[in-house]
């Protein structure tokens, strides 16, 4: 079984798995269920119930699976902390999964993530592939999102060692970068806070590993999806501001500055729209006909890659979401970084029941 570490000079086991969670009975049956089917043991496999109200905690019992719960909610950067220190993890285990309630793991999805670690000896820390579970317009354009993301973006960051974003509901460390980490509240996004951390006090490299697939439920509603993406792109501010970035003046800090400085540019391009077609008409025509064929073409990639056509089927409704993402972006900074406003207030959308996804 690939699960023991067979060196001699360290007897802990070879991988763990974590899930935070907090009113989740809905989806961890099958989150469990998945792991299971990869070979992992039950006894490898811990959840910390961060005082949910439904039946999350019975749910897992089920399982027989490591449980304990927070008494009253703490959050999940400290629920992971507690966590890992009753656990002990660090003490029984050479690496650590964390993943998120509603994440369910492709059956080899370890086999990747080991496998990656043994190919890369300076590897810390291994990012999977999240990918989004099919449902409605919605999970169509946050998979179109994710495909972009894991196509270009994270394998040239992985490549050139600058992985801005370690997501909690796919990434496995080495244990023994624990004590050097601290799991802060003074954010809304542990995972890219984590990240950072990792790469200020140089504790070694990041790798995407894509073979390593997890598939994660996204927000059905609008408003639950403007609630997310307002939380994520708060918490990334907030990192930004944290961790002084980009005056660290390293590769991560340039990669984050130009890949902020490109998305703000084009999200007060695409707002003042109606003022450049006034101005450059046929510029900003040919501009949006560029932009189109450049979604649709990424969107056709997609659905003949991964066999998601409900992405063509949705398409045209994809603008729309993407004016959303501008405004939030735009606004979150200026709440953030302009106004210094403080916002530590945790939203997480509403769980609904899914299948389990078809692996080909």
């Amino acid at each position: 079984m690939f699960f023991y570490n067979l060196d001699i000079r360290d007897t802990r086991r070879e991988l763990c798995v974590l899930i935070p969670a907090y009113n989740e009975h809905l989806v961890i049956k099958n989150s469990i269920q998945s792991l299971i089917k990869t070979g992992l043991r039950l006894e490898d496999i811990y959840l910390l119930d961060d005082g949910s109200t439904d039946r999350t905690a019975e749910t897992a019992k089920e399982f027989q699976i490591n449980l304990i719960r927070n008494n009253v909610q703490m959050g999940k950067a400290e629920s992971i902390n507690r966590a890992i220190k009753e656990f002990e993890i660090p003490k029984k285990y050479r690496l650590m999964s964390l993943l998120d309630a509603d994440t369910q793991v492709n059956i080899k999805y370890f086999e990747h993530i080991i496998k990656a670690f043994d190919d890369n000896p300076e590897a810390v820390v291994v990012c999977g592939q999240p990918k989004s579970l099919p449902h409605n317009w919605i999970t169509a354009y946050r998979a179109y999102s994710y495909f972009v993301n894991h196509s270009v973006y994270k394998p040239g960051q992985s490549i050139m060692k600058v992985i801005t974003v370690a997501s909690g509901c796919a990434t496995t460390f080495k244990t023994d970068l624990f004590k050097s980490l601290e799991w802060e509240t003074d954010t809304l996004v542990e995972d890219m806070d984590i990240t950072i951390q990792i790469h200020r006090k140089k504790l070694g490299k990041l790798f995407f590993e894509p073979r390593a697939i997890t598939y994660t439920q996204d927000p059905r509603t609008i408003d639950d999806y403007i609630g997310q993406m307002n939380r994520w792109n708060t918490g990334m501010w907030q990192v930004i501001k944290k961790h002084r970035i980009p005056f660290g003046w390293t590769g991560l800090d340039a990669e984050l500055a130009l890949l902020l400085g490109e998305a703000m540019a084009y999200s007060g391009f695409m707002f003042l729209l109606p003022l450049w077609l006034f101005l450059k008409p046929s510029f900003v025509l040919w501009l949006l006909l560029m932009d189109q064929l450049t979604v649709i073409s990424i969107v056709l990639w997609a659905c003949l890659k991964e066999k998601r056509w409900d992405l063509l089927k949705y398409f045209p409704i994809f603008i729309t979401v993407r004016y959303i993402d501008y405004g939030i972006l735009l606004s979150t900074f200026w709440n953030t970084i302009i106004k210094q406003e403080l916002s530590l207030e945790w939203f997480k959308p509403a769980r609904y029941r899914t299948d389990s996804p078809k692996e080909g």
